[in-house]
């Protein structure tokens, strides 16, 4: 969400969760695993020079007085992309 002229970006955290999609040394946020998957694989489309060292998925939940963070390992990746694709959600 762009603040109208603010010049500042922001995202609204619903749930007490968000993530964070890294690619090299680039950044994106996003309020949903799903919305983060999606825009992995066109990220991929784009760039198919991409090795796997390179993209991390990280899932960051803000507890009460502290923040986890955790990577959200391949294989959960993996299953969350393959859902994706049977539901149509991703081509």
């Amino acid at each position: 969400m762009n603040l109208a002229g603010s010049g500042v970006t922001a995202l609204k955290v619903d749930k007490n969760r968000f993530y964070v999609l890294r690619i090299g040394k680039d950044n994106w946020v996003y309020a949903s695993e799903d919305e983060v998957m999606k825009d992995l694989v066109e990220k991929i489309r784009l760039n198919d020079d991409l090795e796997s060292e390179d993209v991390r998925v990280i899932k960051v939940t803000i507890l009460k007085r502290n923040w986890r963070i955790q990577e959200v390992p391949w294989s959960r990746a993996i299953l969350d992309l393959i859902r994706l694709s049977k539901a149509g959600n991703v081509e």
